[in-house]
Formats: structure tokens, C-alpha cells, sequence
């Protein structure tokens, strides 16, 4: 088996507003050191895109060099103008559907791993004007046939609780092992499943746009949020609200969401 990791960004980049310590590139880093180590701790052959972090190559160039790999793992954290939002997102490639159930297992992972406010969950996204890869690195690797293709962003470096978390060494070194421990679990390496949970996610995906979560399991409760198709949550439990018939789940976050079929889908992981 050949893993490519590919080490986002290099030098100095992208610091956090929040916690001015903290540069997502060298998290990126720190984080593709440790798992190339606990890959090859597994007999597992590792290949870095660049071995440098002061060294900077495109985008799509980084992409071409998992030529031969079972699996393209480009490492990042994200970042957006709310500091609130903390859910990590895996980006599959666009064409790669079966692909999903690894990413969404790595996002839910992650999401688990660091408590996070928000689950974790995929993303696609391809060029419009052609039936190809939005992003370089994804568009690389699809070119030299690489099924198993993911930008994995390890929540938002805009939010401070996560910005610390993954300035933590000792944090980034567990992440590291269970994200390696998780891939090489799901491609047959079965003695390293001992630290992944053999209990099943009782996950739902929401079908509609503009969907109310609400607080409390009272339908006649003000939403806190809208959530949108595609969104994937993990159940806690289903429970019977004040004010209406419709059953609830309670999510890991604590909010409510409808357990109708027509709103949302269940599936376990």
C-alpha cells in the first residue's frame, strides 16, 4: 500500500486571527510528520509531495505525484470569517461517490477526537465550466488516477477553542495515529482497528434546504440555526417533543432536528 501525503502550504502561512501563535502551515506539518511515522510504523510506504517546509511547488503539480497511490491525503486546517464555525470537512473527489463513507468517517473522527461544536462532514466541488476537479491538488491526482483522493481540513483555525487544541503537540500526535489507524483499518490492515470504536454512528443527512434545529424538543421553540441538504449529523438519541407528534433527534451538539423521512435520511457508519 502507498499513502501520498501531501503537507499544505509552507513557511509562515496563514496565521490565526484568534491565537496569533498559531500558523496553519505549520500545523500541517507537524501533522503529515506524524502520520507518515505512524504509517510506516504500520509497514505502510509513505511519499511526501515535498520534503521541505520552506519549499513551495503548485498545486497541481503536488497533485501528479500520487502516481501509484492507493490514497491522496492533502492536510489543512480551514478558515472563515465566523469565528464560531469549527466543523472539520474531508473534500472527496467529485466523481468518486464510494469514496465518501472513508471521508466521512475521517471527518466524523476528527470531529469526535477534537469536540467540536459542529459535525463533521464532506464536500464536493468541481470546475463549472468542465468535469473536472475544483481544487488543484484534487485535480493532480485525479489525473494520474487516484481514486481515493481527499483535502482534509482539521477544523477552523479561526476558532479559537480549535486553534488551540491543534497547537497542542501531544493533541496532533493522537489525531496523527487515529486518522492512520482509521485508513488503515478501512483498507484491510484489521490488527490496527483496536482504538477505532466498533459501535455504529447513528448518523442522518439532511434532504432539504433551509431546515430549523431548535434548542430545546419543542417545535413551537424559535430555531437557533437552518442546516441545509447535505449536512450530515450524528444522533444521539430520538425523543417525542412538547407541542407536536413528529419525534426528534437530539444531536451530539445538543440541538434538535426533525426524524422525519421527508426532511432527512438515517445511514450508520
Amino acid at each position: 500500500m502507498l499513502v501520498v501525503l501531501d503537507p499544505g502550504h509552507y513557511g509562515k502561512y496563514n496565521q490565526s486571527p484568534v491565537l496569533k501563535s498559531f500558523y496553519e502551515s505549520e500545523f500541517n506539518w507537524k501533522m503529515t510528520y506524524y502520520m507518515k511515522q505512524y504509517f510506516e510504523e504500520m509497514g505502510i510506504k509513505v511519499k511526501l509531495t515535498k520534503y521541505s517546509s520552506s519549499l513551495d511547488l503548485p498545486v497541481y503539480n503536488r497533485g501528479l505525484l500520487a502516481k501509484g497511490a492507493d490514497i491522496f491525503l492533502s492536510i489543512h486546517s480551514n478558515a472563515c470569517d465566523d469565528s464560531n464555525v469549527d466543523y472539520p470537512v474531508v473534500i472527496r473527489g467529485f466523481d468518486q461517490k464510494s469514496t465518501d463513507n472513508l471521508a466521512l468517517a475521517l471527518a466524523e473522527l476528527i470531529s469526535e477526537t477534537m469536540d467540536t461544536w459542529q459535525e463533521g462532514r464532506t464536500y464536493v466541488r468541481k470546475k463549472t465550466n468542465r468535469n473536472d476537479e475544483w481544487y488543484g491538488v484534487l485535480r493532480g491526482a485525479r489525473a494520474v488516477g487516484v481514486k481515493y483522493r481527499y483535502i482534509i481540513e482539521h477544523s477552523f483555525y479561526t476558532n479559537k477553542k480549535s486553534a488551540l487544541w491543534l497547537s497542542n503537540e501531544n493533541n496532533i500526535k493522537k489525531l496523527a495515529k487515529l486518522e492512520c489507524e482509521l485508513i488503515a483499518q478501512y483498507f484491510g490492515y484489521k490488527k490496527f482497528a483496536d482504538s477505532i470504536s466498533p459501535k455504529k454512528l447513528h448518523l442522518v443527512r439532511v434532504k432539504v434546504d433551509d431546515l430549523n434545529v431548535r434548542k430545546v424538543a419543542d417545535w413551537k421553540a424559535r430555531p437557533c440555526q437552518v442546516v441545509n441538504k447535505g449536512d450530515v449529523f450524528t444522533i444521539v438519541d430520538t425523543v417525542k417533543p412538547k407541542n407536536g407528534d413528529e419525534k426528534m433527534y437530539k444531536l451530539k451538539s445538543g440541538l434538535y432536528i426533525t426524524a422525519s423521512k421527508k426532511y432527512v435520511e438515517d445511514f450508520y457508519q
